[in-house]
C-alpha cells in the first residue's frame, strides 16, 4: 500500500507574504521551537503539495509533466527529499497526522510526582518525548525526560522508540566520568524515563551576545579551552556529538561549560546503522557536508573532522560574538562557508587563532584528526 505523507501537526507554512525576508518563498514555523526554516522555490513547491496528503508517486507524476521529465528520475529525487524531511519530523504518513490530531499528545503539569522526583516545569514537548525540570525530595533539581508512545502506534513504532530513546542514555551512561558533559543521574527502562543533571546556564550564544562588550580576553580563551577539553572527552570515547551548535553549549554566571542535548549523539562504530539520526544548522555544517537543495540539513552524520569545524565555527563565534560566514540568503552563507576564509577583527593569542583556523579548513584532511589532535597540539603550543 502507497504511503500518503502531509505536513507534521507540529508545524506551519507561512506564506513569502508574512516573512520578513522576502529573497525566500515561504517558511515552515516549528511550533515547539518556534523557529523559522526559509524555503526556495524548489522546496516550497514540493512542500506545498504535502499541505493536503499526497504520495511521492502523485507528486512525481505532477513535477514530471511540469517539467517534462522522465517519472523515474523525478520520483526518486522527491523520494530522497521526503525521507529527509519525515526523519526532520516536517512530513508524516497521513494515519500518523491523524494520530496525532485525534490524540493530544499527554504532559506532566507542575506539580506531578514521576517516581522520585516532582515536576516543577515544562521544558520543551517535541512528541514522542516531553523535557521536564523536576525536584527530588531532597529539593535538589534535575531535567527528566520522559517517552510518551501513542496509545495506537503500531508495535514496530513503538519499538523503534524506546530503542532511540534508550541510546542517548547509552551514550550518556558511557559518558559518565566526563566532568564537562550532561550527568546521567538515573534511567528506568519499564518507565520510560532518564533523569540527568540540572545545570543552571544559558546558551552560548546567549552569553556572549550579551556580555560580549565585557568579557576579558582570559574569559574567552577559557571557554574556549573549555569547549575544546568537553569535545575531545566525547571523541577519547569514540562518540560524536552528532549536534554541536552554540545552543547545545551552555554557561553557568561562573563562565563554566556543559555540552548538552545528546539524543543525536552517537558511538562511532554505529556511524553506518540506519537507526543514527543527523541534523544540523547551516551555520555550522562543514563545506563537505552542505546540501544545496535542504535547508538545515547535513548529507550524514558527522565525523570527527567535522566536529572539529564546529569547534572551530564555536570558537571563532567566543572571540568575535558574531559567526565566521553569514550571508543575507541561506545561497550566500553556503557560498560562503565553500569559498570564504574568514576575517580575523578581534584579538586572540597566535596559537589560539592558528587553532581555529585551522579548524576551520575547507577541506577536512586539513583539519585536525579530532579534537584529541586539536587539545595535543594546543597543549604543545602552551
Amino acid at each position: 500500500m502507497e504511503i500518503v505523507y502531509s505536513l507534521s501537526a507540529n508545524v506551519e507554512f507561512i506564506e513569502r507574504t508574512s516573512l520578513t525576508n522576502t529573497d525566500f518563498d515561504a517558511g515552515l514555523l516549528n511550533k515547539s521551537s518556534g523557529t523559522v526554516l526559509l524555503l526556495n522555490t524548489e522546496l516550497t513547491a514540493l512542500l506545498t503539495l504535502f499541505r493536503e496528503p499526497a504520495s511521492v508517486a502523485a507528486a512525481a507524476a505532477l513535477f514530471a509533466h511540469q517539467l517534462d521529465a522522465p517519472i523515474t528520475d523525478v520520483q526518486a529525487v522527491i523520494q530522497h527529499s521526503v525521507d529527509t524531511f519525515v526523519q526532520q519530523g516536517i512530513l508524516v504518513d497521513a494515519e500518523q497526522r491523524q494520530q496525532t490530531v485525534t490524540h493530544s499528545f499527554p504532559t506532566l503539569q507542575p506539580g506531578t510526582r514521576i517516581g522520585d522526583y516532582t515536576v516543577l516545569k515544562e521544558l520543551s514537548a517535541t512528541p514522542p518525548v516531553g523535557i521536564y525540570l523536576v525536584r527530588n525530595q531532597a529539593g535538589k533539581r534535575f531535567v527528566l525526560k520522559k517517552l510518551f508512545s501513542h496509545p495506537k502506534a503500531s508495535r514496530d513504532v513503538i519499538r523503534s522508540q524506546k530503542k532511540e530513546f534508550a541510546y542517548e542514555f547509552r551514550i550518556l551512561e558511557k559518558l559518565r566520568d566526563c566532568p564537562l558533559v550532561s550527568r546521567l543521574v538515573a534511567y528506568v527502562p519499564r518507565e520510560g524515563i532518564g533523569v540527568i543533571d540540572y545545570f543552571a546556564g544559558v546558551s552560548l550564544r546567549r552569553f556572549v551576545s550579551t556580555h560580549h562588550d565585557t568579557l576579558l580576553p582570559d574569559d574567552r580563551i577559557a571557554l574556549f579551552n573549555q569547549l575544546l577539553d568537553g569535545v575531545a572527552s566525547l571523541h577519547s570515547r569514540n562518540v560524536l556529538h552528532g549536534d554541536l551548535h552554540s545552543s547545545n553549549v551552555l554557561v553557568n554566571k561562573k563562565k563554566r561549560i556543559l555540552l548538552i542535548d545528546f539524543d543525536l549523539a552517537f558511538l562511532w562504530r554505529d556511524r553506518n546503522k540506519r537507526s543514527i539520526r543527523y541534523g544540523g544548522i547551516t551555520e555550522f555544517i562543514p563545506p563537505e557536508r552542505l546540501t544545496d537543495n535542504v535547508f538545515h540539513q547535513s548529507v550524514g552524520p558527522p565525523d570527527f573532522r567535522a566536529e572539529v569545524y564546529q569547534i572551530g565555527v564555536l570558537g571563532y563565534f567566543i572571540f568575535h560574538g558574531t559567526l565566521p560566514f553569514d550571508g543575507h540568503t541561506w545561497r550566500e552563507q553556503i557560498e560562503a562557508i565553500r569559498h570564504v576564509s574568514p576575517v580575523w577583527n578581534a584579538t586572540a593569542p597566535d596559537p589560539v587563532r592558528h587553532l581555529i583556523e585551522t579548524a576551520l579548513h575547507k577541506i577536512p584532511a586539513q583539519r585536525f584528526a579530532s579534537a584529541m589532535a586539536m587539545k595535543a597540539v594546543s597543549a604543545q603550543a602552551v
